[in-house]
Protein backbone atom coordinates (compact mmCIF):
# COMPACT_ATOMS: atom_id res chain seq x y z
CA UNK A 1 0.00 0.00 0.00
CA UNK A 2 1.45 3.34 -1.06
CA UNK A 3 1.95 6.02 1.54
CA UNK A 4 0.57 9.40 0.47
CA UNK A 5 3.17 12.09 -0.07
CA UNK A 6 3.45 14.65 2.67
CA UNK A 7 2.32 18.13 1.79
CA UNK A 8 3.88 21.41 2.80
CA UNK A 9 1.00 22.11 5.18
CA UNK A 10 1.91 19.18 7.42
CA UNK A 11 4.03 20.02 10.43
CA UNK A 12 7.33 18.20 10.33
CA UNK A 13 10.42 18.38 12.48
CA UNK A 14 12.53 16.78 9.77
CA UNK A 15 15.46 18.85 8.59
CA UNK A 16 14.47 17.77 5.08
CA UNK A 17 10.91 19.08 5.14
CA UNK A 18 9.94 21.93 2.83
CA UNK A 19 10.63 25.41 4.18
CA UNK A 20 6.99 26.46 4.50
CA UNK A 21 7.66 30.21 4.48
CA UNK A 22 9.79 29.98 1.32
CA UNK A 23 7.28 27.67 -0.35
CA UNK A 24 4.33 29.95 0.45
CA UNK A 25 6.18 33.10 -0.66
CA UNK A 26 7.34 31.51 -3.93
CA UNK A 27 3.84 30.19 -4.63
CA UNK A 28 2.30 33.62 -4.05
CA UNK A 29 4.84 35.32 -6.32
CA UNK A 30 4.38 32.67 -9.04
CA UNK A 31 0.59 33.06 -8.83
CA UNK A 32 0.88 36.85 -9.17
CA UNK A 33 3.19 36.41 -12.15
CA UNK A 34 0.66 34.10 -13.84
CA UNK A 35 -2.14 36.57 -13.12
CA UNK A 36 -0.28 39.44 -14.77
CA UNK A 37 0.73 37.26 -17.73
CA UNK A 38 -2.93 36.26 -18.12
CA UNK A 39 -4.01 39.90 -18.12
CA UNK A 40 -1.42 40.76 -20.76
CA UNK A 41 -2.71 37.93 -22.91
CA UNK A 42 -6.31 39.04 -22.39
CA UNK A 43 -5.29 42.58 -23.40
CA UNK A 44 -4.22 41.29 -26.80
CA UNK A 45 -7.64 39.70 -27.30
CA UNK A 46 -9.39 43.02 -26.57
CA UNK A 47 -6.87 45.40 -28.12
CA UNK A 48 -9.25 46.63 -30.82
CA UNK A 49 -11.74 47.79 -28.18
CA UNK A 50 -9.55 50.65 -26.86
CA UNK A 51 -7.43 53.44 -28.26
CA UNK A 52 -3.73 52.89 -28.85
CA UNK A 53 -2.82 55.33 -26.08
CA UNK A 54 -4.95 53.51 -23.47
CA UNK A 55 -3.69 50.15 -24.67
CA UNK A 56 -0.04 51.23 -24.45
CA UNK A 57 -0.53 52.86 -21.05
CA UNK A 58 -2.13 49.75 -19.53
CA UNK A 59 0.29 47.40 -21.28
CA UNK A 60 3.28 49.38 -20.00
CA UNK A 61 1.84 49.30 -16.48
CA UNK A 62 1.43 45.51 -16.60
CA UNK A 63 4.88 44.99 -18.12
CA UNK A 64 6.47 47.03 -15.31
CA UNK A 65 4.55 44.98 -12.73
CA UNK A 66 5.57 41.76 -14.48
CA UNK A 67 9.24 42.76 -14.46
CA UNK A 68 9.07 43.48 -10.72
CA UNK A 69 7.32 40.19 -9.98
CA UNK A 70 9.75 38.26 -12.18
CA UNK A 71 12.61 39.80 -10.22
CA UNK A 72 11.04 38.58 -6.98
CA UNK A 73 10.45 35.15 -8.51
CA UNK A 74 14.08 34.94 -9.65
CA UNK A 75 15.17 35.50 -6.05
CA UNK A 76 12.79 32.83 -4.76
CA UNK A 77 14.03 30.43 -7.45
CA UNK A 78 17.62 30.95 -6.33
CA UNK A 79 16.60 30.21 -2.73
CA UNK A 80 14.70 27.10 -3.84
CA UNK A 81 17.67 25.94 -5.90
CA UNK A 82 19.84 26.26 -2.79
CA UNK A 83 17.36 24.11 -0.87
CA UNK A 84 17.27 21.58 -3.73
CA UNK A 85 21.05 21.34 -3.84
CA UNK A 86 21.04 20.56 -0.12
CA UNK A 87 18.20 18.03 -0.54
CA UNK A 88 19.86 16.17 -3.42
CA UNK A 89 23.09 15.96 -1.43
CA UNK A 90 21.17 14.65 1.59
CA UNK A 91 19.31 12.18 -0.62
CA UNK A 92 22.60 10.78 -1.89
CA UNK A 93 23.96 10.46 1.66
CA UNK A 94 20.77 8.82 2.98
CA UNK A 95 20.64 6.39 0.05
CA UNK A 96 24.22 5.35 0.81
CA UNK A 97 23.33 4.77 4.47
CA UNK A 98 20.20 2.83 3.53
CA UNK A 99 22.19 0.67 1.15
CA UNK A 100 24.77 -0.03 3.86
CA UNK A 101 22.10 -1.24 6.29
CA UNK A 102 20.40 -3.35 3.62
CA UNK A 103 23.74 -4.99 2.89
CA UNK A 104 24.38 -5.69 6.59
CA UNK A 105 20.95 -7.34 6.79
CA UNK A 106 21.59 -9.37 3.63
CA UNK A 107 24.94 -10.51 5.05
CA UNK A 108 23.32 -11.51 8.37
CA UNK A 109 20.66 -13.55 6.52
CA UNK A 110 23.37 -15.32 4.56
CA UNK A 111 25.48 -16.02 7.65
CA UNK A 112 22.37 -17.32 9.43
CA UNK A 113 21.58 -19.60 6.49
CA UNK A 114 25.14 -20.94 6.61
CA UNK A 115 24.80 -21.63 10.34
CA UNK A 116 27.37 -19.05 11.46
CA UNK A 117 24.69 -16.94 13.22
CA UNK A 118 22.30 -18.66 15.60
CA UNK A 119 18.63 -17.61 15.66
CA UNK A 120 19.08 -15.16 18.54
CA UNK A 121 22.05 -13.35 17.01
CA UNK A 122 20.31 -13.19 13.63
CA UNK A 123 17.08 -11.83 15.16
CA UNK A 124 19.06 -9.15 17.03
CA UNK A 125 20.88 -8.04 13.88
CA UNK A 126 17.68 -8.26 11.81
CA UNK A 127 15.71 -6.19 14.30
CA UNK A 128 18.37 -3.47 14.52
CA UNK A 129 18.90 -3.29 10.76
CA UNK A 130 15.16 -3.18 10.02
CA UNK A 131 14.84 -0.20 12.39
CA UNK A 132 17.67 1.58 10.59
CA UNK A 133 16.26 0.69 7.16
CA UNK A 134 12.86 2.10 8.14
CA UNK A 135 14.46 5.27 9.52
CA UNK A 136 16.42 5.91 6.32
CA UNK A 137 13.46 4.99 4.11
CA UNK A 138 11.27 7.49 5.98
CA UNK A 139 13.94 10.19 5.64
CA UNK A 140 14.21 9.48 1.92
CA UNK A 141 10.42 9.72 1.53
CA UNK A 142 10.50 13.16 3.18
CA UNK A 143 13.42 14.28 1.02
CA UNK A 144 11.75 13.09 -2.20
CA UNK A 145 8.45 14.78 -1.28
CA UNK A 146 10.28 18.05 -0.58
CA UNK A 147 12.19 17.83 -3.85
CA UNK A 148 8.95 17.28 -5.78
CA UNK A 149 7.25 20.27 -4.15
CA UNK A 150 10.19 22.58 -4.83
CA UNK A 151 10.54 21.38 -8.43
CA UNK A 152 6.81 21.96 -8.96
CA UNK A 153 7.36 25.62 -8.00
CA UNK A 154 10.33 25.89 -10.39
CA UNK A 155 8.31 24.22 -13.12
CA UNK A 156 11.19 21.89 -13.97
CA UNK A 157 13.55 19.30 -12.55
CA UNK A 158 16.56 20.74 -10.75
CA UNK A 159 19.96 20.36 -12.40
CA UNK A 160 22.84 21.63 -10.27
CA UNK A 161 25.01 22.02 -13.38
CA UNK A 162 22.43 24.06 -15.32
CA UNK A 163 22.12 27.81 -15.14
CA UNK A 164 19.74 29.01 -12.44
CA UNK A 165 16.07 29.46 -13.26
CA UNK A 166 15.09 32.74 -14.86
CA UNK A 167 18.68 33.93 -15.00
CA UNK A 168 18.90 36.63 -17.62
CA UNK A 169 21.44 35.84 -20.34
CA UNK A 170 24.52 38.01 -20.39
CA UNK A 171 24.63 40.77 -22.96
CA UNK A 172 26.59 39.75 -26.06
CA UNK A 173 30.17 40.93 -26.07
CA UNK A 174 30.80 43.45 -28.82
CA UNK A 175 34.01 43.00 -30.70
CA UNK A 176 35.84 46.29 -30.98
CA UNK A 177 37.94 46.63 -34.09
CA UNK A 178 41.04 48.81 -33.83
CA UNK A 179 41.01 51.76 -36.23
CA UNK A 180 42.85 51.05 -39.51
Amino acid sequence: MAVPAKTVTEESSSPYAVNKALFDEATAVKDKMKLIEGRLQKMEEHRSEVSDSVYLKVKTDYEVQLDEVRGLFEGKCREIEGELKHLYQAQSEQEASLSKHQEVLEEAKFRHKLGEYNDKKFKDVESQQNKEIKKYSDLLDTIKASIKQYEDILGRAFDAKATPAYEKPAAPVKKVEPPP
